[in-house]
């Protein structure tokens, strides 16, 4: 009998396929207006007048039957990410995808690129309202927009924004799963996502927070479910992936920079993690984008 959660899974697959082949049939619209457009906007370009150009917009948008997308439609959708709540943002988006997103640029390509920097800012924003903390929604956001910026063609750009919308949604529900924790627990959890890069102990965290390193172990594993050696390790392996997606260095370096004693020690930690060596995540993540 297939599961609950397997089922979920097809289903926002599903949703996910559909939504990008609808994103998809908008993108062709868009470019193929592109082709009539210059002449309508000669005249206006000769003009400084900012009235002249808005009414020459109006009039091309007019012309072809483009209908900007709601902005009750934007806001839904910006709710949907500070909820946690994929299905709705889903269900929203592709709504927008039978709308205009705007023209941005009379070249196709950079009005895409605009579009999702305009859209992963945006995203953050909604996750920092969803509660997540603006230190890591921003690093995200320009994690996100560094990986835009390397975009060619449609399919990578449109992985990068499905990336970026998961990665906030999980950041906000991550937060909820944490909502009970004690503060104590929460300030351990980010003096290690602070030190990822540099030695420290379990006894090193106890002492930050004024509290016995037996003390902290035992609740921390109460409240978490696994030791206080684990989530090190978890955030080290966590910072590591995105170093293997996003950055430029080698595997010894990175394992290296997360002090790992050696590398088929980092190795061995991260597929026990993630399920697979460094190197064949590499692999596999890149070839998303």
């Amino acid at each position: 009998m297939i599961s609950k959660a397997v089922r979920w899974y097809y289903f926002m697959y599903t949703k996910l396929s559909q939504l990008r082949s609808n994103y998809i049939e908008y993108l062709q619209r868009e470019k193929n207006s592109l082709v009539n457009k210059d002449e309508h906007f000669q005249k206006a370009s000769k003009t400084n007048f900012p009235s002249s150009f808005l009414s020459e917009y109006q009039l091309y948008n007019s012309e072809y039957n483009r209908e900007h997308t709601p902005y009750a439609n934007e806001i839904a959708m910006m709710i949907a990410i500070s909820n946690g709540d994929l299905d709705a943002y889903l269900k929203t988006a592709e709504y927008s995808t039978q709308q205009s997103l705007g023209q941005l640029s009379t070249s196709f390509s950079k009005s895409l690129e605009y579009q999702c920097v305009i859209g992963i800012s945006l995203f953050a924003r909604a996750a920092i309202r969803g509660g997540v903390d603006s230190y890591t929604a921003y690093n995200l956001n320009d994690l996100f927009l560094q990986r835009i910026s390397e975009c060619h063609d449609v399919d990578s750009f449109l992985a990068v924004m499905e990336h970026a919308v998961h990665t906030f949604i999980d950041e906000v529900n991550n937060l909820k799963k944490s909502e009970n924790t004690p503060a104590y627990i929460k300030k351990a959890k980010q003096y290690i996502r602070n030190h990822i890069s540099e030695p420290f102990s379990i006894q090193d965290i106890a002492d930050s927070l004024e509290i016995s390193k037996e003390h902290l172990m035992r609740q921390f594993h109460r409240y978490t479910g696994y030791t206080i050696s684990k989530s090190i390790h978890y955030e080290r392996i966590h910072a590591a992936q995105n170093m293997l997606t996003f950055s430029d260095f080698s595997i010894g370096q990175i394992s290296n920079y997360l002090q790992y004693p050696s590398q088929s020690y980092f190795g061995r930690i991260f597929k026990e993690i993630v399920g697979c060596t460094p190197s064949e995540f590499q692999k596999n993540h890149l070839s998303d984008f």
